[in-house]
């Protein structure tokens, strides 16, 4: 089954339940809610295979890490991911409310952790921005933080780098991340590697 053959309405079959795709939110990923949980929502990615088995790899590599999305399931037909839904993402957030201080201190601190874990095991995300960070909004209303949970997400181009070297631009290997948000040395296609994402 080809991955444009999704439909609103479908079921998918995983490993630890079936999932009902209720509608399609970018063009791999869809949302679906748990069948026997029908409150709750889930993200069913169904990116080209070597991106899948890629961010897969990388998400059980980094199991029950707070900072970094989690896999909760996979699907063999199609092929996708099961992953965490958060309430929103950064740059839409942000676009709906300017953040104060204390909320990007704390979505920089949770994202600064996410960065160790994987620098320190020699990945490279290659894609930092704003709408591959999710958050999720605080209930309680007397509470100074707008967010209660910060996560990096989107790990299908995540790289091993050794911190010693560097990549440049046009060699084999990964593209830095969206155009509008790369750093200065991506852009001028000068050698670039974990420093970069800082």
């Amino acid at each position: 089954m080809s991955t444009s053959s999704i439909k609103i309405g479908q079921r998918l079959k995983g490993k630890l339940g079936s999932y009902l795709i209720s509608d399609q939110v970018a063009k791999h990923i869809w949302r679906a809610t748990k069948t026997d949980e029908p409150t709750r929502n889930f993200v069913i990615n169904t990116a080209p295979q070597s991106r899948l088995e890629n961010e897969r790899d990388i998400l059980k590599h980094y199991r029950d890490n707070k900072y970094v999305r989690q896999l909760a399931d996979e699907t063999k037909d199609p092929p996708a991911l099961v992953l965490q839904h958060f309430d929103d993402n950064l740059l839409d957030a942000s676009n709906k409310k300017t953040l104060g201080s204390a909320d990007v201190k704390f979505v920089a601190k949770s994202v600064l952790k996410a960065l160790k874990a994987l620098h320190g095991d020699g990945y490279t995300h290659t894609d930092i921005k704003p709408d591959n960070i999710l958050v999720n909004y605080s209930s309680a209303e007397s509470t100074d933080m707008r967010f209660n949970d910060v996560q990096l997400a989107d790990f299908g181009d995540v790289t091993r780098i050794d911190a010693k070297e560097y990549l440049k631009i046009g060699l084999p290997g990964p593209l830095m991340g969206a155009a509008i948000f790369r750093s200065p040395e991506a852009i001028l296609e000068l050698r670039w590697g974990q420093s970069t994402e800082i």
